[in-house]
């Protein structure tokens, strides 16, 4: 949509993403349609949740997003305001390394993207 190569595409996705900035409404534009939609499948998701009808569920507390997108600048802060729910960025390593005497040699944007990978290596304790 930016007619810019596909690496700097990815680039200004990440670093300026969902920015509501004037200088930055072309980008907007050209996210927000992938984004409502994954607003609306959300949306439906929550629905289907809070409606079941053979069992009382609990409430929804809150979004905690992973995978290789999950750092797209704004993208907690769009789903908050589109959902009415609190959406945070994931914390891959929460549950396999405490951060206090190692730090894992990967940025935490990259272990996003394997935070399913990574709760699958632990399993079901």
């Amino acid at each position: 949509t930016l007619g810019v190569p596909e690496q700097e595409a990815k680039n200004i996705k990440r670093t300026v993403g969902l920015s509501r900035k004037p200088e930055h409404e072309q980008i907007f534009a050209a996210l927000q349609p992938d984004m409502s939609a994954i607003a609306k499948k959300l949306n439906d998701s929550f629905i289907e949740w809070h409606t079941h009808e053979t069992e009382k569920r609990p409430a929804i507390q809150q979004i905690i997003l992973a995978g290789s997108n999950a750092h797209i600048a704004g993208l907690p802060e769009y789903l908050s305001s589109a959902l009415r729910t609190k959406v945070i960025l994931g914390n891959p390593w929460m549950n396999l390394n405490s951060l206090e005497s190692y730090v894992p040699p990967m940025h935490a944007e990259e272990a996003l993207a394997y935070a399913t990978a990574f709760g699958l290596a632990v399993g079901n304790k």
